[in-house]
């Protein structure tokens, strides 16, 4: 009976490749974190991007008018109730 089967022993499998990729994705991991947590600003005034807006309150203008109280007082006293 003749023995057919073949055993492959691999040495160094490319583990060394799956860590290489595992930091690089870590890394990519940690600076979307810090872009989301810190915003686009993170990279000072030389981003690109536009300039910080601060947060301020809206300007709001309201004209109240004058008060205008003119009372006019009857002049003539009311007639006296007619008589039944």
């Amino acid at each position: 009976m003749d023995n057919r089967e073949t055993v492959v022993v691999e040495r160094g499998s490319g583990a060394g490749m799956g860590v290489v990729l595992g930091v690089i994705l870590a890394i990519v991991v940690a600076l979307a974190l810090m872009w989301f947590v810190f915003g686009a600003n993170m990279l000072g005034a030389t981003g690109g991007g536009p300039p910080a807006i601060p947060n301020k309150p809206p300007e709001v203008n309201i004209t109240v008018p004058e008060p205008n109280i003119n009372i006019t007082v009857p002049v003539q006293q009311p007639a006296a109730p007619a008589k039944p």
